[in-house]
Formats: C-alpha cells, structure tokens, sequence
C-alpha cells in the first residue's frame, strides 16, 4: 500500500469507527434493557455498514479537497485511487464479522420471534420445552431443564456470521465503484438495507431459509462488479 491508500484507510477507519461506536450506543440506549452479548450481535451486524460510510466519508473528502481530480490527471485508474478508503471499511468490517463469530456475541436479536410456549404431554405429566417448567398429575410444579436450541436456529446465526462477512467485503467494494452518483447510491443502498430487513424477518418467522440472508450482500457485489465494468469500458 502506498502512502495515500494508509491516508484513505485511516480516515474510513476513524469514521467507520466513530459511527460504529454511536450505533452501539444507540443500541443501548433503545433496546429495553437488553443483555451486552445481544447488543454487542446488533452492533456487529451494522458495523460493516458503517465501514461503508467511512469509506463514503474518505472518499467525498478527496474529491472535494481536489485529490482525486490530481490523482486522475497523472493518469491514476479512479478505481485504483480509491482502493486505500475501501480497504479501510473492509478493514473494519472484518472485526466486526470475528466479533460476531466470537462466543461472547449472541445474534438471537438478529431473529426477532414472538415468545411462544410449547407444550408435550404423557401419562404422567406435561412439559413446556422452552421454560423446561413440568406440570405434574397432582397440580405439583417442576422445573426440568429447557431444551436447547435446534439446530436449525445455530443454522441462521451461522449464516448471520456469513452474511456480516459478505457485506463487510460487498459494501466499502460497492461505495469505492467511480462514477456512481449519490442519488444512485441512496437508493441503492436503501433499496438493499429494506431487502436485508425483510430476510432476516422471513427466516426468524421461519417462512424462508437460512439462505434468503444471503441476497442483498450478493446482490450489492453484483452491482459493484457491473458498475465498474461499465466504468472500464
């Protein structure tokens, strides 16, 4: 890297981290009381987003400040000038994908779902698995151990770790691409954010798969890589 990318990356660094430590902060401030593990998985998920708006942040300042239009005039491929500012959202991003896979991070928030009791009865008793509270024959009360979580919900934070890497990778990529103008990427970007909301609806009410989270980080690196081809030719 040269010295100009270290100065791109430093300042989508110092930016991308400033957001971040507000969205943890706003975090706590609105989720009702919530553990740290679970706020710690909201801040993760958003953190790559507010890589991308360093990554925004960096590049806005070059060009206003007239670095970019010098660097083009020496002949300097815009996508290649703006290389250092993407890496440091991605380097950002990156943290926070490990944060999220570390065991100190629960990504249940993720997953909202309407608290719902589930009920078994036998001969002699019955048993709501969640709360592992046992009603016996005589009108006696027990507490078993609740049953762990299934498989399939390891399953979607599983791909909620996926999907926080992708977009980690997928969004400073995508604000790097030249010639794409900000109305563009609001409506892009907004278009994407409403998709990502709605999967993790989907899979939390279990009305899609796991999978389905995978759409809008995909769809966004799509977009980059045709942008940037078009700006080539």
């Amino acid at each position: 890297m040269t010295v100009w990318d270290r100065c791109l990356a430093r300042r989508a660094l110092g930016v991308g981290g400033l957001a971040a430590i507000l969205t943890l902060l706003v975090v706590a401030a609105t989720d009702g009381g919530g553990s740290w593990r679970s706020r710690l998985g909201m801040t993760a998920a958003l953190t790559p987003v507010a890589g991308a708006l360093g990554t925004l942040f960096a590049l806005r300042t070059a060009a206003d400040r007239g670095e970019l239009r010098a660097l083009a005039a020496l002949g300097v491929d815009p996508g290649r000038a703006a290389r250092g500012a993407a890496f440091g959202g991605v380097m950002l991003g990156v943290v926070s994908a490990v944060v999220a896979a570390s065991p100190f991070v629960d990504l249940a928030s993720l997953f909202p779902r309407a608290a719902t009791a589930v009920w078994t009865i036998d001969a002699e008793s019955a048993r709501e698995l969640t709360s592992g509270l046992r009603l016996l024959r005589d009108g006696s009360l027990t507490l078993d151990a609740p049953v762990s979580p299934s498989t399939a919900r390891a399953s979607m934070t599983g791909f909620a770790v996926a999907v926080i890497a992708m977009t980690a990778l997928a969004a400073p990529a995508w604000i790097a691409v030249p010639a794409m103008s900000l109305s563009r990427r609001a409506c892009v970007g907004s278009g994407l954010l409403v998709v990502a909301i709605v999967a993790f609806q989907l899979v939390a009410a279990d009305r899609a798969p796991a999978a389905v989270l995978l759409v809008a980080p995909l769809a966004m690196l799509a977009d980059a890589v045709q942008r940037r081809r078009q700006v080539r030719s």
